[in-house]
């Protein structure tokens, strides 16, 4: 194996994962023997008495004489109502509407540059259909790799576990299991979205000690961990650490030691950022460095399920390139993008002149300069809250011509005010 794998399952998970998921188990009905024809916007359409959807994803049946749809609805009473559409007749067909319970597996450990369409097309291999695939999102950790996969039925759950759990793939072992969501491990990265750890900056590198920092913070209540990260690049007086906390209450009291003295020099202690901080710093430097490296590309606008692994193999499929010819690569997913760092300037120039337009999972590329980036993400800003100031200057009028019905009639510094927005 190549990596260590992405526990799911031993205690409480985050809560509100398993709310969400739990809420989703609830509120989703598989409908079996659909006509062919039938899409999501049909399917919304037939169901829409029935409440709000959240989501909708179709899937042709093995046998290919038919479809079936998965349809995530907002609460179990929506569900309620669309089970009393079962036995109803679509044209010819008689379909079946029950709720989707216990079909869930979970994946993790597979290639690093599968897709969706690759564990869709893993177990249709062994004749499993599969009715959804929820990949997570890489925005604050880019390397989480794990997927939730909605099968038919829970014989084939049980069918995919057996199978495929422990099978290598690529020199990767995966594991498979069935989504149990009172049997779910503690995330690793589970203190930083919990709120419990916290992170200290401005700290002195010759003096601290994480023995020091447990007497210090252990005040505030029971430590779970404290790591203090030693790198080469960093000045001794500024030194960082991390400290998790077994309750988030206890990391809040901590924030009390912001900027408060120890060693000669005033600490800023802070929730930790769910960003992985040692990486986004790196980027920060890239992204706000005044020089232009001609040797650093980016690629946008990305989604932010699109992994290093994904961007790693369209460089080799469009440029032959390789590992040997990065000297990293970094998610950038607030901008919508990824910079790419690589070893020759002349390599950048190949990137930009092959990438830019190429057509990736859904999107046309534009490959440019860190500068483009920033120019990407600057514009969709502004286009974001153009499109807000817009929205609410015409709800304004809106209201306002609406409300003249039984109001005086309107003066022109009235009309001024709407449209001048003074």
């Amino acid at each position: 194996m190549k990596r260590s794998l992405d526990v799911e399952p031993t205690g409480p998970r985050k809560q509100v994962d398993i709310n969400e998921n739990r809420k989703r188990e609830l509120t989703t009905v598989i409908v079996r023997n659909l006509p062919k024809s039938y899409n999501q916007t049909k399917l919304r359409k037939y169901f829409q008495d029935c409440g709000r959807i959240n989501q909708v994803d179709v899937c042709e049946a093995l046998s290919k004489d038919g479809r079936l749809a998965r349809i995530e609805f907002t609460s179990y009473n929506e569900v309620l109502t669309a089970l009393t559409k079962t036995f109803s007749k679509i044209g010819n067909n008689e379909i079946q509407v029950e709720p989707l319970v216990d079909c869930t597996i979970w994946m993790t450990n597979f290639p690093p540059q599968y897709t969706a369409r690759d564990i869709i097309n893993l177990l249709r291999r062994i004749d499993i259909l599969t009715v959804s695939v929820r990949l997570p999102s890489l925005r604050f950790n880019a390397n989480r790799r794990f997927a939730y996969v909605d099968l038919t039925s829970q014989d084939d759950v049980n069918r995919a576990v057996s199978q495929l759990n422990d099978k290598t793939i690529q020199s990767y072992r995966l594991v498979v299991k069935k989504s149990n969501l009172l049997d779910i491990s503690k995330r690793t990265d589970s203190a930083v979205l919990e709120r419990r750890e916290i992170m200290i900056r401005h700290l002195n590198l010759e003096q601290i000690t994480e023995d020091r920092l447990k007497e210090i913070f252990s005040t505030y209540g029971a430590i779970e961990t404290v790591k203090v990260p030693h790198t080469g690049d960093r000045q001794h007086t500024d030194g960082y650490a991390f400290i998790t906390f077994k309750e988030k209450s206890s990391a809040d009291e901590s924030l009390k030691a912001d900027q408060t003295t120890l060693d000669g020099q005033q600490i800023n202690v802070k929730l930790s950022d769910r960003k992985e901080y040692l990486e986004r710093q790196k980027v920060k430097r890239i992204l706000f460095n005044k020089s232009q490296n001609d040797s650093i590309i980016s690629l946008f606008p990305l989604s932010d399920h699109i992994s290093k692994a994904q961007i790693e193999s369209l460089l080799t499929e469009k440029l032959g390139l390789n590992a040997n010819d990065m000297e990293n690569l970094y998610l950038v997913s607030d901008y919508e993008g990824a910079l790419i760092v690589l070893k020759e300037a002349k390599l950048a120039a190949k990137c930009l002149m092959s990438l830019n337009g190429t057509e990736f999972k859904g999107r046309h590329l534009h490959c440019g300069t860190v500068r483009d980036l920033k120019d990407h993400d600057r514009n969709r800003k502004a286009t974001a809250k153009s499109h807000f100031v817009n929205a609410s200057r015409d709800h304004f009028i809106q209201t306002t011509l609406r409300d003249t019905n039984s109001s005086p009639k309107l003066s022109n510094e009235d009309f001024r005010k709407i449209f001048l927005n003074k």
